[in-house]
C-alpha cells in the first residue's frame, strides 16, 4: 500500500484559536495535586463528564465533574485510597447516567474493579466492588450495558443494568491480555483476542450464557497480536491486527457479514511499514478508520498514519501521514462524527515540550492539524477523546505538571 504523505500550510503549529477554528482554548479541569488518567464521556441530551484520579492531601481520590460542554459542576469524589491504590478509571453514559469503573487496592496483592454512578440530578450510587480476587486488568465499556476485563489467564464481560453489575461471562480458553468484545444490534457479541501468534475469534448469541467455540482468523505464519475490533453501521464486523513476518510488522484485516463468519484475512498494509500502536473505529460513512504508529519496536514512537477500509476489510483509501514532517507520537486516540473521523494525538519523541493535536479525515480529504493544547506542556499519552453525531466533543490530557486541562467542541461546528 502506497503512503501519501500530505503536507498543508502551517501544519505543524496550527493553533486552536486560529481562523475559524472550533476547538476551544484549553481549561482547568483541576487545579491542585497530582491528577491522572482522564477519561471522558458524552450523553444526551448535552451532557458530558470528565474523570481522573487525583492525589490530594495523602490519599489517592476518584474523582468525577458533570456539567455540558461549556461547564462543568464541581468534583463529585467517589472513592479515596492512602495506599496509591486506584487507577484505570472508564467512563460511560447510560442514558443521563455517568458510569464509572476503575481499580482499587482490595489488599496489597490484588486490585478489584469498582463500579459507581451518578444520575443526572446528582444521586450518586455505589462504589460497588464488581471483581473479586484475583487482580483485574484493562476495564472498558464496549458500550454502556457492557463491560470488559481481563485476568491473567482469561477476559470476561459483565453485564451492566439498572446501574448495576450483571452476570459474568468468561471468554473462550486463551483469551486474556489484548482482548476486544463489541456488541452487535441485535445484541450478540463478537470477541477477539491473540494466543500463541494467531487471532481468534468468538461470539455469544443473544440471550445465551457461554461464548461459542474460538475460531482462528489469522493466517499461518508470522506472529500477530495486538487485535482491534471496529463496528460499521450496517452491521460489518471488521477485525485489524499487527502481524510480523521477522522483518517488520503488517497491518492485516478481516472481515465479518451481518450473520456470517470472518472471512479470510488480507494485508493492507506491507510489513515494511512496520505497524506498531493501531486503533479502529467503525465510522458513519459505513467505513472503518484505522490509525497506527509507524515505528520500531524498540524505539516506540514513529509517524502516525491512517487509511480507510471498506465492510470488506479492504482499503478505500491510500495510506496518509497526519503527524508533520519530523514529527512522532506512540499512541493515537479515534472519535467520529456523523461526516468525518478525528485523531487526537500527543506528540512524542525528545522534544521538552510535548503538545495534543487533533485531525478532521474524510475520505478524500485531510483537516488541517491543529495544536489544542495552547501553551500546556502535555504528558506524551494519548489523550481521552469523546465525539457525538452532532460533532459535540471533549478532549481531556495531563500536563506535566499534574493537572488535567480540557478541550470542547460544540455541536454543528
Amino acid at each position: 500500500m502506497r503512503t501519501t504523505v500530505i503536507v498543508l500550510l502551517a501544519l505543524a503549529a496550527m493553533p486552536a484559536a486560529a481562523g475559524a477554528a472550533p476547538w476551544s482554548d484549553p481549561r482547568a479541569v483541576t487545579a491542585s495535586g497530582l491528577a491522572r488518567e482522564p477519561a471522558v464521556a458524552l450523553g444526551g441530551p448535552d451532557a458530558a463528564a470528565v474523570a481522573y484520579v487525583r492525589h490530594l492531601s495523602g490519599a489517592d481520590r476518584v474523582e468525577l465533574r458533570r456539567g455540558t460542554v461549556d461547564r462543568l459542576g464541581t468534583p463529585t469524589i467517589l472513592d479515596r485510597d492512602t495506599r496509591h491504590g486506584l487507577d484505570s478509571p472508564t467512563l460511560t453514559y447510560a442514558g443521563h447516567d455517568a458510569l464509572l469503573v476503575w481499580r482499587r487496592f482490595r489488599d496489597a496483592n490484588t486490585r478489584v474493579l469498582e463500579l459507581a454512578s451518578v444520575t443526572r440530578a446528582g444521586t450518586v450510587g455505589g462504589p460497588h466492588a464488581i471483581t473479586w480476587p484475583p487482580n483485574a486488568f484493562s476495564p472498558a465499556f464496549s458500550s454502556p450495558d457492557l463491560l470488559t476485563f481481563w485476568r491473567r489467564q482469561a477476559a470476561y464481560t459483565i453485564a451492566i443494568a439498572n446501574r448495576r453489575a450483571g452476570a459474568k461471562t468468561r471468554l473462550p480458553d486463551g483469551a486474556a491480555f489484548e482482548s476486544v468484545v463489541a456488541k452487535l444490534a441485535d445484541g450478540r457479541l463478537i470477541a477477539v483476542w491473540p494466543n500463541g501468534g494467531a487471532i481468534f475469534s468468538a461470539t455469544r448469541a443473544p440471550g445465551a450464557t457461554a461464548f461459542g467455540a474460538a475460531t482462528r482468523i489469522s493466517a499461518p505464519g508470522g506472529f500477530a497480536r495486538s487485535p482491534q475490533l471496529a463496528l460499521t453501521p450496517d452491521g460489518h464486523a471488521v477485525a485489524v491486527w499487527t502481524q510480523s513476518d521477522g522483518t517488520g510488522r503488517a497491518l492485516v484485516t478481516a472481515a465479518r457479514p451481518p450473520g456470517g463468519a470472518f472471512g479470510a484475512p488480507t494485508t493492507v498494509v506491507a510489513s515494511s511499514e512496520q505497524v506498531l500502536t493501531i486503533r479502529a473505529l467503525g465510522i458513519s460513512a459505513g467505513e472503518v478508520l484505522v490509525a497506527f504508529v509507524s515505528a520500531r519496536a524498540d524505539i516506540g514512537s514513529g509517524p502516525l498514519r491512517a487509511l480507510r477500509l471498506g465492510p470488506t476489510g479492504l482499503a478505500v483509501s491510500s495510506v496518509r501521514t497526519l503527524t508533520p514532517p519530523g514529527e512522532r507520537t506512540r499512541d493515537v486516540s479515534l472519535a467520529a462524527d456523523g461526516s468525518a473521523g478525528w485523531a487526537a494525538w500527543a506528540t512524542g519523541g525528545t522534544t521538552s515540550r510535548h503538545a495534543i493535536r487533533v485531525v478532521r479525515i474524510s475520505r478524500t480529504v485531510l483537516g488541517t492539524v491543529r495544536t489544542v493544547s495552547g501553551s500546556d506542556s502535555a504528558v506524551p499519552a494519548r489523550p481521552a477523546f469523546a465525539m457525538t453525531s452532532q460533532s459535540r466533543a471533549l478532549i481531556a490530557y495531563t500536563t506535566t505538571s499534574g493537572r488535567i486541562r480540557l478541550v470542547t467542541k460544540r455541536a454543528g461546528l
